[in-house]
């Protein structure tokens, strides 16, 4: 569900995931919590990314 969010919020924004460089996500500094947002991050935009890398940093 939350890979399917990101998706559509950067499709309505125009926003391809290759035009972004840097994302700050909220880190709980759960065992449970941060696996799972970086791993939907990972999925909705890193996996069609073919030379950059995204830098990921907490707010």
């Amino acid at each position: 569900m939350q890979k399917e969010l990101l998706e559509e919020l950067y499709d309505d924004c125009g926003v391809t995931p290759e035009m972004l460089s840097y994302m700050e996500a909220h880190a709980t500094g759960t065992a449970v919590g941060d696996p799972v947002k970086v791993d939907t991050i990972d999925q909705a935009l890193c996996s069609k990314r073919t030379l950059l890398s995204l830098l990921m940093g907490p707010y």
